[in-house]
């Protein structure tokens, strides 16, 4: 008997079984939500309410109030006291250059001058000078001395990184160790400049800096909103189905391209949701249009490890069950998992105009929404299993068409023996790639995380191919001696006209 032959059969007869019996299984393994009743919130978060707009958090939230892990994630300062007196500051502090002229004076002692921190201070003469970052800066402080025995002003200014003015603050008098605050996002560059003799008669110390750090979109995103984990006002806000709040932000891709995986950061009560819906809505003069293509995905979700006022971060990844082609217009995603109540995680990137759907009406936020936009289906690698990927369910003349699957190793070792099965089921004919013949499978070495199994590599859908549709793949990978599955199958129905 002809093993192989014989095993084409088996192989195909698993998966129908597992497609068959995994929603059953699922379903009597996890009861109804509806049954289940609000407990209250997480130890030590805020008190919120179903019919609230968005978190109770303080207007005043700072990075202080961060918790990583149990640690704050603070910022970096500079008190000069590392350095010997005269010496010039330049690039002496990773991330950050002084320019020329900047020195260190330790002037302990001076009336008018004394340190904030013993025993140095920093001062330059130049009448054009700066200090600037290589990060986004989202709060810059220091202490300044500045002495008015001659009529003078001092000015202090911050940009971004465009050379854009962010905010000055001005002195025009005499002060000792005064506190100056920029609490704005995305510093780049501090200059000072003044009237009367203000270049010789000032010093700072102690200059405290936050840099923004993002939390990671995909590499290959088409459009990147990361959550920043130093965002001085950290929030979320409600949308959800089972409240009468659903929040929506704008967005722009180049023509041509095509949304496939969103990610996106959200806070949640009780357990976190996967059940959501993903909009895409036209622009209707300048909020989401009445209708649009809304896509229902179960989203995988991991603990960022982040918390803000006792409230835990997570960060979700979704794959459109179809590519989404809107190019401009509005994303709104709702979670549809009862009773918890999802608050969609502002972000410190975007044109503040992002929206909340509230009594019949859309209102602006001022703010901006946590989300990643992706042209590829690739999961995140948390189970192992294989996903299918097309760029469409149903192709037209001229259409992009090609097959990819994704082969998630969830251990910590290559897989060496374990064959891989991708088969097109055309109405009840098999075909088994990569030949496509009667019978075939991939036998690389899968190594672990996400790998892309290119199937059918990209080409133009042709005309004269006429209709079709239900047309399925099925993607498994199986043990080594062919009798049993080896993860989760993956399937994707598709069809043509």
């Amino acid at each position: 008997m002809n093993r192989k032959c014989c095993f084409k059969d088996v192989v195909f007869g698993m998966m129908i079984w597992t497609l068959i019996m995994i929603p059953g299984i699922y379903a009597a393994g996890n009861p109804d939500m509806s049954d289940m009743t609000h407990s209250g919130t997480r130890s030590g978060s805020s008190v919120i309410m179903r019919d609230t707009n968005q978190l109770t958090m303080s207007p005043d939230i700072h990075a202080s109030d961060v918790n990583i892990n149990g640690k704050n994630p603070g910022g970096v300062l500079i008190d000069f006291d590392d350095l010997n007196n005269a010496d010039p500051i330049g690039s002496h502090y990773p991330g950050v250059v002084f320019s020329e002229g900047w020195l260190v004076w330790s002037s302990g002692g001076h009336p008018s001058y004394p340190p904030h921190s013993p025993p140095n201070v920093a001062y330059t003469h130049s009448l054009v000078n700066y200090i600037n970052w290589s990060c986004d800066v989202n709060v810059i402080c220091f202490y300044a001395c500045c002495y008015n025995d001659v009529p003078s002003s001092w000015t202090f200014s911050v940009f971004d990184d465009v050379g854009d003015l962010l905010q000055q603050i001005e002195i025009t008098d005499s002060v000792v160790n005064e506190s100056i605050v920029f609490p704005v996002h995305g510093i780049r560059r501090l200059e000072v400049a003044g009237t009367g003799e203000w270049n010789t008669h000032y010093t700072i110390d102690d200059l405290y800096y936050e840099c923004v750090e993002y939390l990671q979109c995909p590499p290959d995103s088409i459009l990147s909103q990361p959550f920043d984990v130093t965002h001085p006002y950290a929030n979320g806000f409600t949308s959800d189905t089972d409240s009468a709040y659903r929040t929506a932000d704008g967005y722009t891709i180049s023509s041509g391209e095509t949304i496939r995986s969103v990610r996106w950061w959200g806070f949640s009560v009780t357990d976190p949701q996967q059940d959501f819906t993903i909009g895409f809505y036209p622009d209707d003069s300048g909020k989401p249009g009445s209708t649009g293509n809304v896509h229902t995905v179960t989203a995988s979700y991991i603990d960022t490890g982040y918390e803000y006022v006792g409230n835990t971060l997570y960060q979700f990844d979704a794959v459109l069950p179809s590519a989404e082609t809107l190019t401009h217009g509005w994303i709104v995603i709702e979670s549809l998992s009862d009773p918890a109540i999802f608050y969609w995680a502002n972000s410190t990137m975007g044109d503040n105009l992002a929206m909340q759907y509230h009594n019949s009406a859309w209102s602006t936020l001022m703010d901006n929404l946590a989300f990643c936009l992706s042209p590829t289906g690739v999961p995140p690698c948390t189970e192992t299993g294989c996903t299918v990927y097309m760029p469409s369910t149903n192709f037209g003349v001229g259409d992009d068409c090609y097959c990819d699957v994704y082969v998630c190793n969830a251990d910590s070792t290559t897989y060496t023996d374990i064959p891989l099965f991708v088969i097109l089921d055309v109405y009840g004919a098999y075909f088994f790639a990569p030949s496509f013949g009667s019978y075939d499978y991939y036998d690389d070495p899968i190594p672990p995380g996400m790998t892309t199994i290119p199937v059918l590599p990209s080409f133009p859908w042709p005309s004269g191919a006429g209709s079709a549709s239900n047309i399925t793949w099925f993607a498994a990978m199986t043990n080594p001696g062919f009798t049993a599955l080896h993860g989760n199958l993956g399937t994707f129905t598709f069809g043509w006209h």
